[in-house]
């Protein structure tokens, strides 16, 4: 067996797990203007159709900021430090051609600090779209217009980042957001964070890789055809899972 292709493919799978994990995590909740909410992956939530005028995990949000105009000046947030952006809309006014439109828009940090200012684009059209924890996506987008049949109901009022990522997994067990809850799965053992606690499958007994052998934050787990290696990474300690066919004839 060559262990070269097999550690060409761990440090790429380590490297993947890396980016994957730098990536601002885009879980949350969308609101409209007729109260209608949508929580899970939010992948496009835009305010205009102009670069800094939205957030989202979709590939056309690329540039990885919002921006308002501050004293005339466009001011950046990068999308991982965003909590929360809110639009003030203000209704039609009497002059002919009038509209709704965004008077303010306020991007909340995650460390609480605000970004008020005013839009910096003209086109008031707004999209949401967001996948749902069964799959399914859910959609809304309205253009502001002076049409007096214009219903302003699916106008998207506010985006959070982080709201409403409480999950529940099979069995009735609460899997809460970082906070130093202990997750329990099915069977009430323990899993416990990593510090050197042992987490043992179902019967209280711990597998070892065949004939004990060790490396530094590799195990060997299986039967001797298959070896299932978890890795973690040195640089992020994300770990990866990889499984390795071994069946080849010897000297190979």
């Amino acid at each position: 067996m060559r262990a070269t292709p097999v550690l060409v493919a761990l440090s790429l799978l380590m490297a993947a797990a890396c980016v994957a994990q730098d990536a601002p995590d885009m879980t949350g909740k969308v609101t409209l203007m007729n109260g209608d909410t949508y929580e899970g992956v939010i992948e496009v939530a835009e305010f205009g159709v102009k670069p800094g005028a939205g957030i989202g995990a979709d590939s056309s949000m690329s540039h990885g900021y919002m921006s308002v105009l501050v004293d005339g000046q466009e001011a950046k947030v990068p999308f991982a430090e965003v909590a929360s952006a809110e639009a003030k809309w203000v209704p039609p006014g009497a002059e002919p051609g009038s509209k709704w439109r965004i008077e303010a828009l306020t991007i909340t940090r995650k460390d609480g600090t605000q970004v008020v200012g005013a839009p910096h684009w003209m086109l008031f059209a707004t999209t949401a779209r967001v996948r749902l924890a069964d799959g399914t996506i859910a959609r809304a987008s309205a253009l502001s217009t002076a049409s007096p049949d214009f219903e302003p109901g699916p106008l998207m009022v506010k985006v959070e980042i982080g709201a409403g990522t409480t999950t529940e997994t099979p069995g009735g067990t609460t899997t809460e957001p970082p906070g130093g809850t202990t997750t329990e799965p099915p069977g009430g053992t323990t899993t416990e964070p990593p510090g050197g606690t042992t987490t043992e499958p179902p019967g209280g007994t711990t597998t070892e890789p065949p004939g004990g052998t060790e490396g530094p934050g590799v195990a060997l787990i299986g039967a001797p055809s298959t070896l299932t290696l978890t890795v973690v990474c040195p640089d992020c300690g994300k770990k990866i899972t990889v499984q390795v066919d071994v069946s080849a004839k010897s000297g190979e």
